[in-house]
Parts: C-alpha cells; structure tokens; sequence
C-alpha cells in the first residue's frame, strides 16, 4: 500500500460538509417552528368555549326557578304571577327584567350573561296576555344565536297560559 485512498473518495469529496449540516437543521427548525405555530390555531375552533363550571350555573338557575315559583302542590307547575317581574318580563308592557336583575337574583358574577325564556315544545318563545300588557315570556340579556353557551331545559307547565298547559321547556342560558 502506498498511501493511496482506497475507498475511491478524496479529502473533498466526503459525505456530509458544515454547509450541509447548517442547511438540515435550518429546515428541521423551521419545520418544528412552524408546526407548534400553526397545529394549535387548526385545533381551537373544536374546542369548547364553555367552561366546566358554567353547565352548573344553568343547571342551578333552571331549579331554582323550578322550585321557587312552582304552585303549591305541582312540582312542574308554575305561577306566572310571581315570575312575571322577577325572571321574566316583556318591553311591551314595561315590565324588563334585565340580566343583572337575574345575575343578583341568583349569586351569578357580574361577567356572566343569562338568559331566562319559556319556549312552547316547537321552539317559538311563549307570548301571553297578562295583567293588560302582552309578555314574551323571556328574562335576561339578549342571547346572541352564534355564543356558545350552557343551556338547562326543564319541562313545566304555566296555567292559563295557551299551549303550555300541556307542557312548555324553561330554558336557562349561560355564556
């Protein structure tokens, strides 16, 4: 042997240079960088808005409702007189109960908005003639339909009101 290369490869002419080197880790950063920057922003739109502790806030709302102005003797019957003013009311005849009214009725922060409507089983909010005026039956801030919110449904009935003596849903909603 005589110092000769025997691998056909000359000094130059090896695998991998400094630049080459420099190059791969720049792309791998750059790929890494990239994908914690935009993997989360892809994954936020099917994450829940609502927190854990909000469901609890509706669901106590709606039995609070339940159990306060129910009739005597009906579990699910409930008395309008006393609702009206406190949880529900309608512009048309003056009376508004308005979302910091039900926040303060029921220990809610100031942060959170509720919405108080009784709803026939199609959806429409109830409308009756009550005490000279015509009430929506709905209480609270304006629910915006694209907010994502926790809602409580109890199923109750309002005498003398047409189309809940059957059954009317009380809606709660938190956001």
């Amino acid at each position: 042997m005589t110092g000769r290369d025997l691998t056909g490869l000359r000094g130059r002419d090896r695998g991998q240079t400094t630049q080459d080197f420099a190059v791969g880790i720049s792309v791998f950063l750059l790929t890494v960088t990239f994908t914690f920057a935009f993997v989360p922003s892809t994954v936020t739109p099917f994450g829940s808005p609502v927190t854990d502790a909000i469901p609890a806030k509706s669901d106590r709302v709606a039995a609070t409702v339940v159990d306060t102005y129910a009739e005597d003797g009906s579990a699910r019957t409930l008395d309008l007189d006393k609702m009206v003013g406190e949880v529900i009311g309608s512009s048309d005849s003056g009376v508004t109960v308005s979302g910091t009214d039900i926040r303060d009725k029921f220990g809610l922060r100031a942060t959170a908005q509720v919405n108080v409507t009784i709803q026939k089983r199609t959806g429409d909010v109830v409308e009756t003639t009550y005490d000279g005026g015509t009430y929506r039956l709905t209480g609270g801030d304006d629910y915006p339909s694209n907010q994502a919110a926790a809602s409580t449904t109890r199923v109750i009935r309002l005498e003398g009101v047409d189309g809940c003596q059957t059954g009317c849903l009380l809606v709660v909603r938190v956001w």
